[in-house]
């Protein structure tokens, strides 16, 4: 598990799952799209936590690497945010 959370493909891997994911539910259906965005937000906060650890507890990292990682989380964390604000625009009745 600390090979698979100390490789920034991994970040970089989840950012891309996350766009899919949450364009494919916004297509699908509100509620559809209503519980993808809570589900992936949370996943998205324990990644960010694991991700936080790795850029400021790994010493051996490149710069490449941690600078990978906090892009990709920050990138993450803006999708969820967006997705949550286009989530509080629609019209549930």
């Amino acid at each position: 598990m600390k090979r698979l959370l100390s490789d920034p493909r991994f970040y970089v891997a989840w950012l891309v799952v996350l766009v899919g994911a949450l364009f494919a539910a916004y297509a699908i259906d509100p509620y559809v799209f209503g519980f993808a965005v809570l589900g992936l937000g949370a996943a998205t906060g324990l990644l960010c936590f694991s991700g936080g650890l790795f850029v400021v507890l790994n010493p051996g990292a490149s710069r490449w690497a941690r600078g990978t990682v906090l892009v990709s989380l920050l990138l993450a964390v803006a999708l969820v945010v967006g997705s949550l604000a286009v989530l509080g625009t629609f019209r549930w009745a």
